[in-house]
């Protein structure tokens, strides 16, 4: 997949959290809210964000000590409402995200789907703040499907959705969990080049079409 073909797809599917946004400051200050009222130190933003990808319950095993799992349910819906609370603060999105996605949606033959794991109750209140809730021609939070990210029933589901087989559409996203949903639905993969899974894919861990690029490729 030469980098001057990513415009020949009929559809893009995006990850939201560390592909489009970054929403670490945001999510680092709703653990450490809770981590403080556990007598734990303040872990940084790039710490939290390693945990973020695969949901609330894995996030917070990621950042309390294990000793703490009898309390599990109570330090998720500590974060939760802390979360809740702090949506975009400081969350913003990544410089040409919005630029990239007002250009593809501005071809009337391009269809765009965000693909995230993030619930609704955070997502929804999240894109409006953006302005992007009008952007995407199909929107699947973590809790729109029966299974989520790495299952590969949300890219099925919007290949479904628009009519495509897995060769028509490119996933975008950042972390191993996006690569691993991409690859288990058949689909092309562009990591971002900040991701997480940047190394993995240059490594080949992927396969040879899978693509570490710019958001501004996009564009070409």
């Amino acid at each position: 997949m030469p980098l001057n073909t990513l415009n020949h797809y009929q559809a893009y599917f995006f990850d939201l959290d560390g592909t489009l946004i970054d929403s670490s400051g945001d999510l680092a200050d709703a653990i450490n809210r809770v981590r403080i009222q556990y007598g734990l130190s303040i872990l940084s933003n790039e710490t939290v964000e390693v945990g973020v990808g695969y949901g609330a319950s894995a996030l917070i095993q990621h950042c309390f000590p294990q000793e703490l799992n009898l309390e599990f349910k109570a330090l998720r819906e500590a974060f939760t409402q802390a979360y809740g609370k702090q949506l975009f603060l400081h969350t913003q999105a990544y410089p040409e995200a919005e630029r990239v996605l007002n250009t593809l949606k501005a071809n009337p033959n391009t269809k765009l789907a965000l693909i995230t794991n993030k619930p609704s109750r955070f997502a929804i209140p999240l894109l409006e703040a953006l302005g992007w809730s009008d952007l995407f021609d199909l929107y699947l939070y973590g809790d729109s499907l029966a299974e989520r990210k790495p299952s590969n029933l949300p890219i099925k589901h919007a290949l479904t959705h628009f009519n495509l087989n897995p060769n028509e559409a490119l996933f975008i996203g950042d972390s191993e969990v996006d690569a691993q949903t991409a690859t288990a639905a058949h689909v092309d993969l562009a990591i971002i080049s900040w991701g997480r899974a940047a190394s993995s894919v240059k490594a080949g861990q992927y396969g040879s079409e899978a693509r570490v690029i710019e958001l501004s490729e996009l564009l070409s």
